[in-house]
């Protein structure tokens, strides 16, 4: 571990894996954005994988990425609030925006707030607040919810970092991977699960009846026109409720897994998953949305933390504020 800003972090590298023959092109593609990106990476044979990750599943390809981190995301935000409140931010919490006001005014349940330019970056809020500038016309929102399972103490030592698949690029989800977090604990996961709600983290907590109709409805008709393999991925990931499927789908990474390997674990993630309501079709990257004095920042899906600082140029960019 090194430390930087008073956070630690672990450049512990990655590997991803190529399970099937099928997937060749696309490790070639991922070779081809790290190298058109600057960032180290190399097609690695078994006996290079089995000394990174002597558990991994053997396939026809593997790449490594020596530069990939992790860090604590909790940390590093709250870091990031201290510098900003020295220099001057105002940060309100559990305050709801009930309205637009006059040019340049929100509405919210701590009063008017005024506003020179306005950044939307409300995740799964964001689409909300954005119609009621008129805007995201064509979007409706369908949570996903990201669950975990963990290793358990005895077998966590058995990853050393970070074990990916090769993506499907038909589907717009990465799928179950390994990671060995800050505190040296092992996750497996996420699912891509569709969630009753924009705050479903746990069984049927965060669920809004009319919000859930609503969501019913986009996930049926999805259902029924298959677009992006919607139906492949739903029975795909509803399946993995189950532990016994969640474990199929991890041993396709490492196939030593058993179910006693995996532990519960309350972690779960909310996907601010848009459709286009025109097209049926999942969108598979941010979109923005400008008004005079507002940038609405939609559909921040995965990988957005990674990427929040590149991420955050793009969008001031975006603005063209200076």
């Amino acid at each position: 571990s090194s430390d930087l800003e008073n956070l630690n972090y672990s450049e512990c590298g990655k590997v991803i894996l190529a399970t099937s023959e099928e997937q060749l092109p696309t490790v070639e593609k991922l070779l081809q954005n790290a190298k058109d990106n600057n960032i180290p990476a190399e097609r690695i044979d078994h006996q290079q994988l089995r000394e990174l990750e002597p558990y991994a599943a053997p396939g026809p390809a593997a790449i490594y990425c020596p530069t990939t981190a992790v860090i604590d995301s909790g940390s590093v935000v709250k870091r990031l609030r201290e510098k900003l409140e020295q220099q001057g931010a105002t940060f309100l919490f559990n305050v709801k925006v009930t309205g637009i006001g006059s040019q340049g005014q929100l509405n919210t349940t701590q009063g008017t707030i005024q506003y020179g330019y306005l950044y939307n970056c409300a995740g799964a809020y964001a689409d909300i607040l954005a119609k009621k500038f008129g805007l995201a016309k064509d979007y409706a929102l369908v949570p996903f919810k990201g669950i975990y399972w963990k290793l358990n103490e005895a077998s966590n030592s058995r990853i050393r970092a970070n074990i990916y698949p090769v993506p499907d690029v038909s589907l717009p989800f990465l799928g179950i991977h390994l990671t060995r977090v800050i505190n040296g604990d092992v996750y497996v996961g996420p699912t891509a699960i569709p969630a009753l709600g924009r705050e479903n983290y746990a069984g049927f907590t965060g669920v809004n009846l009319a919000e859930a109709t609503g969501i019913g409805i986009q996930l049926a008709s999805m259902y029924v026109r298959n677009n992006n393999n919607f139906r492949k991925l739903a029975h795909m990931e509803m399946g993995k409720y189950y532990k016994s499927n969640f474990l199929a789908a991890a041993r396709k990474l490492m196939p030593s897994l058993t179910e006693n390997d995996l532990v519960a674990t309350p972690k779960a993630g909310i996907r601010p998953q848009l459709i286009n309501v025109n097209t049926r079709k999942l969108e598979m990257d941010y979109i923005f949305e400008k008004s005079d004095n507002s940038l609405h920042v939609l559909n921040a899906i995965s990988p957005a933390f990674t990427s929040s600082f590149a991420f955050a140029k793009k969008i001031i960019d975006e603005s063209k504020v200076n």
